[in-house]
């Protein structure tokens, strides 16, 4: 073989080898986002960076998919932290995961107050927590029982001075004034009964010193290891996509009806909601998505566990992910 074969050979294959390159770099990457509900404007962000092309900018090629049914919640961490999904959202539910060894991380927080509240009609005459004294109080179940309860206390009152009115997620109670005091959240049943028309009083619980974060992103610990910037990828575009719902909460609304058409008879509500929702998202002093680990890792739950501080929640893919 001559010299100037080998050579036109050897230029053949560093060419197959280019364009193979290429064709492996112009793939997507397939991403699997899990929510921690059905969907709605509590994931706003998420679907604005689909819409917008912001995870296609970053070569990611991402899955939303909702909560089919709220029974499989703890399977979803079991799922992250096996690597079967990549990423998913969840509040203080996810520090229990945690605790009980499910292997993942926390990387970025986008509601840094939780919903939760309760709330009465304005002409109730309840104005602070000690009205609560003698009155009917909606108790949805265990987990509400207990934020009750320690609400109360701090009014020096406990459950043996309301009555407690077993409930759930029909209002009719509340609306037919059988109830006095309803327990939900500020951008869904508070939102919900002002559009009916209702004037409210409401006792936000993080007013109240509830540690209640909500929308915390978290994903495989190891998969974080292996490839930290797959997961500065995903979540620089969604930061983007949060950012621009933010600026925009009519077309953000809109880009998420154009996703989902079949909700679309409730656009009112859902504008309604997601304004509810901002001042939870972004307070003044905080920065969009920002986690606070050293808070996250202060809880009690995750005092025993093996894993390092870094594994639990780092901060390191949020400052990659804002990096100009």
């Amino acid at each position: 073989m001559t010299k100037q074969r080998c050579r036109l050979l050897g230029l053949a294959f560093l060419l197959v080898s280019i364009l193979a390159g290429c064709g492996e770099s112009d793939e997507p990457t397939s991403i699997s986002l899990k929510l921690n509900w059905e969907h709605g404007v509590d994931f706003l962000g998420f679907y604005v960076a689909q819409s917008q092309g912001y995870y296609s900018e970053e070569g990611l090629a991402v899955t939303i998919e909702p909560l089919s049914d709220p029974g499989e919640t703890n399977s979803v961490f079991d799922r992250v932290g096996a690597g079967d999904l990549d990423f998913s959202a969840a509040g203080l539910s996810l520090v229990q995961a945690q605790g009980r060894g499910v292997p993942v991380t926390a990387i970025a927080n986008f509601n840094k107050f939780g919903p939760g509240t309760f709330f009465a009609r304005a002409d109730s005459g309840i104005v602070t927590p000690a009205d609560l004294r003698g009155r009917r109080v909606v108790v949805k179940n265990e987990t509400w029982r207990g934020l009750l309860q320690q609400f109360l206390a701090q009014a020096d009152l406990s459950l043996a001075d309301i009555e407690p009115v077993d409930g759930g997620f029909d209002m009719t109670p509340f609306f037919e004034g059988e109830v006095e005091v309803w327990a939900g959240f500020i951008n869904d049943e508070v939102v919900r009964a002002r559009q009916k028309g209702l004037d409210l009083v409401t006792f936000p619980l993080h007013e109240y010193g509830f540690r209640g974060v909500a929308l915390t992103v978290y994903t495989n610990r190891k998969a974080l290891e292996d490839d930290p910037d797959r997961a500065t990828r995903f979540l620089r575009a969604s930061l983007r996509g949060w950012a621009w719902a933010l600026e925009n909460p009519t077309k953000a609304v809109d880009a998420m009806l154009a996703l989902y058409p079949e909700m679309a008879a409730e656009r009112d509500f859902y504008l309604a909601s997601f304004n509810a929702t901002i001042p939870l998202i972004r307070p003044p002093g905080t920065r969009l998505g920002a986690i606070d680990c050293t808070n996250w890792r202060a809880h009690t739950l995750l005092e025993n566990i093996k894993a390092t501080a870094e594994e639990i929640c780092t901060t390191r893919i949020f400052e990659s992910a804002v990096e100009e």
